[in-house]
């Protein structure tokens, strides 16, 4: 089996996920994730003479060909490339080989894992729920208000997620204060 063609696509969400497939020649095809890879493609060109004509199934081997090949040049989206690309790989293994990756990857570690629900910041529906926070000169503009929370929360639960996770997310995320997670000094 030899890798023949490997393209990516975005799909538009919360940002753009880049989505990696890597195509065999036996019909099977590996899909992996470029996580924060917002030049997924062009790293992808870059990468793409690395591995076309290669066993698929050398994962690790044409992990650190990829990684090897452009160490003194990676960044956040060569390096996410490169991820996309073995997760791929990993996929091809584990349907050539008829078992779920985690199997290629040590094992399994529970029966299940518990999913959460991401409330972004706590918008409301359509705007509602922000307001202004003045701080001194400075004025930050469309913070979600505690309310705002409060109300995404009681959505989800009634979706029947018993777990969540806000974004404490600010419009100006250069002008809070990075060493205590809020938005000034004082508390």
């Amino acid at each position: 089996m030899k890798i023949v063609d490997i393209k990516t696509t975005v799909v538009e969400g919360n940002f753009d996920w880049i989505i990696v497939k890597v195509y065999t020649d036996s019909g099977l095809s590996g899909l992996g994730e470029a996580y924060a890879g917002t030049m997924g493609g062009r790293m992808l060109d870059l990468l793409r003479p690395f591995l076309l004509g290669e066993d698929p199934l050398d994962v690790d081997r044409l992990y650190w060909k990829m990684y090897s090949a452009f160490q003194r040049e990676l960044g956040a989206s060569l390096l996410a490339t490169i991820s996309g690309v073995e997760t791929a790989l990993w996929d091809i293994a584990g349907k050539e080989m008829q078992v779920p990756v985690y199997r290629l990857l040590g094992g399994k570690y529970r029966d299940q894992v518990r999913v959460y629900a991401d409330c972004a910041a706590g918008e409301g529906d359509e705007g509602e729920g922000e307001e202004e926070i003045h701080l001194g000169p400075v004025v930050l503009k469309g913070v979600h208000t505690p309310e705002a929370y409060a109300a995404k929360a009681v959505k989800v639960k009634a979706q029947g997620f018993d777990a969540l996770k806000f974004d404490l997310d600010l419009p100006d995320r250069y002008k809070q204060d990075r060493y205590n997670g809020c938005i000034g000094t004082k508390r």
